[in-house]
């Protein structure tokens, strides 16, 4: 099964998904196999990102995700309009995003340490590898549903417009939280 069953899936995305020189590629390479062994569909597209010298390629990751980027790895960005002032970011709608996803994940026994967004994707999924067995399925999936779902398809415009070995980052989440 590719959905909630498959955690090394999570973690080799949330892998991926970070800077690469703060990438630990033996990581990377075990939780790719350990993914496709789960899951055999997922071999072939994990194995073509880890296998691509694009993800090791610092510029196409700034220019994908931070400098400028359409495509930045906060979910609420895609959510929530940024308030115009400082005075409305305390009453803006991604705040109360923020809170709620964090005490989300304090609901599930993980605080938060670092300077890291809640909404930040690498983190959420690093969420969903350590939560793919946890007995409250119905909230976990309810977050999911809620919280990482509605965010996806701006993403994946993004992504695809930025046309690089990040492309199918945002179909392959789509497809492991949907199964």
């Amino acid at each position: 099964m590719a959905g909630p069953a498959n955690p090394d899936a999570y973690r080799f995305l949330a892998e991926a998904m970070v800077y690469p020189e703060d990438r630990d590629s033996a990581k990377l390479a075990s939780f790719a196999e350990a993914a496709a062994v789960a899951c055999p569909p997922l071999r072939e597209a994990l194995a073509s990102m880890r296998d691509s010298p694009q993800l090791n390629d610092c510029g196409i990751y700034l220019e994908t995700f931070e400098i400028g980027a359409k495509t930045p790895l906060y979910l609420g960005h895609y959510l929530f309009e940024e308030p115009n002032n400082c005075r409305g970011a305390a009453v803006s709608g991604r705040n109360a995003y923020m809170i709620q996803l964090k005490n989300l994940y304090r609901h599930f026994g993980l605080e938060l340490h670092g300077g890291e967004l809640p909404d930040f994707l690498p983190l959420l999924l690093d969420f969903l590898a350590l939560t793919a067995g946890h007995p409250d399925q119905k909230r976990r999936r309810w977050m999911i549903n809620h919280y990482i779902l509605p965010a996806l398809p701006a993403l994946t415009r993004g992504l695809a417009e930025a046309d690089n070995v990040y492309t199918p980052v945002a179909a392959l989440l789509d497809r492991l939280l949907r199964a």
